[in-house]
């Protein structure tokens, strides 16, 4: 039941996307898990963040600092970030696979001063 949004920098993935998504095989009963998946051609550094639940990032290694800054910015407390091969300078990992190397981080509270 979860809503996808997906933001991509590269308009051909964005129109394969589509494509793929227009090909996939609907259920013979039910709504089809695709209806649900948007694409957008965006850049991800110009994008609102701030409803997000869970934000599914691929960056390169030297990109996490910066990153890492404007979801700590943008993303609610609570909000999981996982991320495909690299981590962040210093959020703590709360899941990993390392077999996929895929990391899952939460976005902590705002520390009260």
């Amino acid at each position: 039941g979860a809503t996808a949004v997906g933001l991509e920098i590269n308009p051909f993935l964005v129109l394969w996307t589509q494509i793929k998504k227009s090909l996939s095989k609907r259920p013979k009963t039910g709504s089809n898990p695709a209806d649900r998946v948007t694409v957008r051609w965006k850049n991800f550094w110009n994008a609102d963040l701030d409803d997000a639940d869970v934000v599914f990032v691929y960056l390169l290694p030297w990109r996490m600092e910066k990153l890492e800054s404007m979801l700590k910015t943008q993303c609610k407390p609570g909000t999981r970030i996982i991320s495909n091969s690299f981590i962040f300078p210093t959020l703590k990992k709360v899941d990993t696979d390392g077999q996929s190397h895929v990391y899952s981080f939460v976005i902590s509270k705002t520390p009260t001063v």
